[in-house]
């Protein structure tokens, strides 16, 4: 994160990569650490048509987390970004603030983030 923001053309190329595997199709976007904070920007950056918009009525935000991960400081998003996004919170066992607590495969392998993106990928 700390030279992740204040590098503008790196951001700038983070987001335009993200999108470039973004389409009108696309119902779901999976992310972790960084990549979550890249992929929120890519959507506040992108135009109207690309699917439904980060703040659109069709949006469903779950936030995955350990209770034990010290790099996702936010446990609970509505605090700051409102009650449509539905935090998740994990506890793995893993003793508070161990390194492991913030592997990808915990998370991945949750049936909460199964659900989440079994939700998503509903037809509408």
């Amino acid at each position: 994160m700390t030279r992740y923001l204040p590098a503008h053309e790196v951001r700038a190329a983070a987001r335009k990569r993200v999108l470039s595997g973004i389409g009108d199709d696309t119902r779901v976007v999976v992310a972790h650490s960084l990549g979550s904070v890249v992929a929120c920007e890519a959507r506040c950056s992108a135009p109207v048509p690309l699917g439904a918009r980060p703040d659109g009525e069709d949006l469903a935000w779950r936030n995955v987390v350990d209770h034990g991960d010290v790099v996702a400081l936010l446990k609970d998003p509505r605090t700051r970004f409102g009650p449509r996004v539905e935090g998740v919170a994990l506890h793995r066992g893993a003793p508070a603030h161990d390194v492991t607590a913030h592997d990808v495969t915990a998370h991945l392998t949750d049936v909460r983030t199964g659900v989440a993106i079994s939700g998503g990928l509903r037809v509408r």
